[in-house]
C-alpha cells in the first residue's frame, strides 16, 4: 500500500491560516456546504446559510443534521453558541458539528466540549490529479455509465440502496439530485456515475467540482460485488472526469471500509477533521 500523509485532529485546530492544506479544507467546506443544499430539497429539512455558519437541520435520517463554517467574533461566539444549541434542543435531533480548519474563537472546539458535545473525528482523504497511480484492472463484465436519464439515474439509486442498505436513503438522494440542475452558482460539475456487472447496477458515485475541487461522493457498491474492482474502476472514472474538467485536486469523506481502495487509487494524505457531536437529552 501505498504511504500516507495523517495528520490528526490537533493538528488541524492548530494549522496556521492561509496554509495550502486550510485552503484545501476550506474548500472540502464549501463543497460539502453544496452538497448538504442539494439534499435541503428532502421534505421536512432545514437549510439555514447566514453570517454564522451553514446548518442543515433533518429529523428524518439521512443525512445527519450538520453545522459547519462557524468562524464567529469573539465577543459574538458565547451568544451564538447559546442560540445553536437552543437551535438543536428544539429540533430534537442529533447534530454533526465540523471544523475544517484553524476555528474562530481559537478555543471552540473546547467551549463545545465544555457544552456537552462529544469530540469524534471524521476522515478525509486527497489525491494530487497529476501524480496518480497506474488505472487498476477492472472486472471484464464492468461497464460504467454517466447517468444522465431517468434510467440511468434509476440504477444509481438501485445501486445506493444495495450498496448503502437503505432504500428510504436512496429514494431520499435519488430524488433529492434529479429535482435540481446539474449546474449551479456555486457547483461547476455534478455527474452520477453507475458500475453494471453485465446489466446489473453494482455501483454508484456522485462527483462535484466545487471552486476548482473534484469531491467524490455516494460510493456504494453491492456487497455481493465487493473487492472485485467495481469501485476502484468507478473512482478513477470520476478523478480522470474530474482530470478533464481541469481539477488539480481530488477529496472524498472515506469510510473504515473503503479507506485501503482510495490510498491505492491515489488518496495518499489523510486528514481527521474535527467532528463534536450533539445529542438531544435521553
Amino acid at each position: 500500500m501505498t504511504a500516507t500523509a495523517r495528520i490528526l485532529a490537533p493538528d488541524v485546530l492548530a494549522l496556521p491560516d492561509g496554509s495550502e492544506l486550510v485552503s484545501t479544507l476550506r474548500a472540502c467546506e464549501v463543497s460539502l456546504g453544496e452538497a448538504l443544499r442539494l439534499l435541503a430539497a428532502m421534505p421536512r429539512v432545514s437549510w439555514i446559510e447566514d453570517e454564522r455558519g451553514l446548518r442543515l437541520i433533518n429529523p428524518e435520517l439521512p443525512p445527519e443534521s450538520m453545522v459547519m463554517a462557524t468562524r464567529w467574533p469573539e465577543q459574538a461566539a458565547a451568544q451564538y453558541l447559546d442560540d445553536e444549541l437552543a437551535r438543536f434542543a428544539s429540533a430534537g435531533v442529533r447534530v454533526d458539528w465540523y471544523i475544517f480548519g484553524p476555528p474562530s474563537p481559537p478555543d471552540l472546539a473546547d467551549r463545545l466540549v465544555a457544552r456537552g458535545l462529544v469530540r469524534e473525528t471524521v476522515r478525509w482523504q486527497f489525491a494530487d490529479l497529476g501524480a496518480l497511480p497506474p488505472a487498476p484492472a477492472s472486472p471484464p463484465e464492468l461497464r460504467i455509465v454517466e447517468a444522465t436519464t431517468a434510467h440511468t439515474m434509476a440504477d444509481w439509486r438501485r445501486a445506493f440502496a444495495t450498496g448503502f442498505g437503505t432504500e428510504i436513503g436512496a429514494r431520499k438522494y435519488h430524488d433529492a439530485y434529479v429535482s435540481q440542475p446539474r449546474e449551479s452558482p456555486g457547483v461547476q460539475v455534478r455527474l452520477h456515475h453507475v458500475a453494471y456487472s453485465g446489466d446489473i447496477p453494482v455501483a454508484c458515485s456522485t462527483l462535484l467540482v466545487v471552486s476548482g475541487l473534484a469531491t467524490l461522493w455516494d460510493i456504494a457498491t453491492d456487497p455481493a460485488y465487493r473487492r472485485r474492482g467495481y469501485a476502484a474502476a468507478l473512482v478513477r472514472r470520476q478523478l480522470e472526469a474530474a482530470i478533464g474538467r481541469g481539477c488539480r485536486r481530488a477529496a472524498l469523506n472515506s469510510s473504515a471500509l473503503g479507506y485501503s481502495m482510495y490510498v491505492k487509487a491515489g488518496f495518499d494524505t489523510m486528514v481527521l477533521v474535527p467532528e463534536l457531536q450533539w445529542a438531544p437529552p435521553s
